[in-house]
């Protein structure tokens, strides 16, 4: 017995010693994710720093200064969008001199500069609405939402960060291309949504058809988002540059409840509001099978690269802490890597205080997981609350996980370039997106969608994108606006 006990952990000490070396060999050649674009071109140096960083401030400034606010229930004003479109195309006179531009539904904007040759397009997405600011949070902000000052480094205002900058940094590397008398290679698009952040049903996707009937094809579109951080040990030196790949979907469901409508003053066990208050507590505990995996996994594991000895060998070694890298995941707040995720955010129910009503509903909107489609997610909700009192409905229309861009392909790889160019070594995450956006609607038409606009999301950054004091920071402005120019110069150039 003593031999055998004697074997077993002989055994078992050489099984932990090939494991801990499997381990280290595996973290030893675990990628940095480390872009390295080698020493930096004396041409593309003087090009950044002779960008206007204080004009290109101001102009997103004033472009802030048009309320395009769009509400829920897609409630807008159109004058304020109808006077962004004069007042761009009065501050960028050659870009409206050069490009064609359609007008979609009225308020939605696509510019196209026609290219030499007939070769894939490329584009950048943008949108000029924004979303509502709460008249409760008013006296919280530090400069009017609508002002759009420049003060402290920084433009402040409701779409500083989304995404009246993007839109600017846009039309700025046109008009400096143009200027320099650049003719592109080929066609190259603006799209510019006017209902983003209601799904971009009247814009986004109306303007997609149109190009779709025009047989529009493109070899790479990039959209708001991304950009620049630290990295997860909080150095900056390499800064964290993230490419997202793919994005969540969006659906929203209408759970309704029915029970027996009565005076108050009777006593009934189960009336729709306590029936729907328990199925939204089922959902609650009932959340989306869930697994690291595809673009999430890349995610994490290159911004691993950028923190503790831990959190590398832990991403070198996913077949020994999958359960905890997945634990940790999840309680950093990050759930939606792993799964499809879904909360309740408006309920309906009664309008007197002394009657029980007979339906109550709540709305349950639902961010949906590449490997989930709106139908499946319909089914699951469904299937855990199978009750002859509720019903479970689709409200509003859907939009399906972006299909994730290849993070190996030549698309890719231009975008790295562009920002390596003008940034120099950075760690590059191949990231996915929270929430969405009008990349989404045009997915059919291309196999390299991108998020990437250079955005600061260091410490003191822009922040506050939808909230009280957003505010854009001019660092990385001329850095962005000549990646952006990089972009189109190099494509398919000849």
């Amino acid at each position: 017995m003593i031999k055998f006990l004697l074997r077993l952990m002989l055994v078992l000490a050489v099984a932990a010693v090939i494991i801990a070396a499997v381990m280290a060999w595996n973290t030893l050649r675990f990628p940095d994710a480390m872009f390295d674009p080698g020493p930096p071109d004396p041409e593309i140096v003087a090009r950044v720093n002779a960008v206007d960083v204080e004009m290109v401030a101001a102009r997103i400034g004033e472009a802030v200064q048009f309320p395009t606010v769009i509400n829920d229930d897609y409630e807008l004003d159109p004058e304020p969008f109808l006077a962004l479109h004069d007042w761009l195309e009065s501050t960028y006179p050659l870009t409206h001199a050069v490009l064609e531009k359609d007008i979609v539904n009225d308020l939605s904007l696509i510019y196209r500069w026609p290219g030499r040759s007939d070769c894939p397009a490329i584009g950048f997405i943008s949108h000029l609405d924004v979303v509502p600011v709460e008249e409760a949070t008013l006296d919280q902000w530090t400069h009017p939402p609508f002002a759009g000052v420049v003060v402290d480094g920084f433009v402040w205002g409701r779409g500083a960060v989304d995404t009246k900058d993007n839109l600017i940094i846009v039309m700025e590397a046109f008009e400096a291309l143009i200027q320099r008398g650049f003719q592109p290679a080929c066609d190259v698009y603006l799209l510019a949504g006017h209902d983003e952040e209601n799904g971009g049903f009247q814009g986004a996707v109306p303007s997609a058809a149109l190009l779709r009937e025009r047989g529009v094809r493109f070899a790479w579109l990039v959209d708001e988002g991304g950009g620049f951080s630290a990295n997860l040990d909080g150095a900056t030196e390499p800064l964290v540059a993230s490419i997202t790949l793919a994005a969540q979907g969006y659906l929203t469901v209408k759970v309704t409840a029915t029970g027996e409508a009565a005076h108050s003053s009777e006593v009934l066990e189960d009336t729709a509001i306590t029936r729907l208050a328990e199925a939204l507590i089922v959902l609650r505990d009932s959340p989306f099978e869930g697994r690291l995996e595809g673009v999430a996994q890349m995610d994490a594991a290159a911004r691993a690269a950028g923190g503790s000895l831990m959190l590398r060998v832990m991403a070198a070694n996913p077949w020994a802490f999958r359960p905890l890298t997945e634990y940790i995941v999840e309680s950093y707040g990050a759930a939606y890597f792993l799964r499809t995720t879904m909360v309740a955010t408006v309920l309906e129910g009664g309008d007197k205080e002394n009657a029980i009503p007979g339906t109550a509903s709540a709305l349950v909107n639902i961010r949906l997981h590449p490997r989930d489609s709106v139908e499946d997610a319909i089914a699951w909700v469904k299937s855990r609350i199978p009750t002859e009192f509720i019903t479970v409905e689709q409200h509003g229309p859907a939009t399906p996980p972006r299909r994730p861009a290849s993070h190996d392909g030549p698309a890719f790889h231009a975008l790295a370039n562009a920002i390596g160019s003008v940034m120099g070594p950075l760690r590059l995450v191949p990231a996915f997106g929270a929430g969405g956006s009008d990349a989404s609607n045009y997915q059919d038409l291309t196999d390299a969608a991108f998020n990437f606009e250079g955005e600061d999301h260091l410490p003191g950054g822009s922040e506050n994108a939808h909230g009280v004091n957003e505010r854009k920071s001019i660092d990385f402005l001329a850095e962005a606006v000549v990646i952006h120019e990089l972009l189109i110069e190099r494509h398919a150039a000849y």
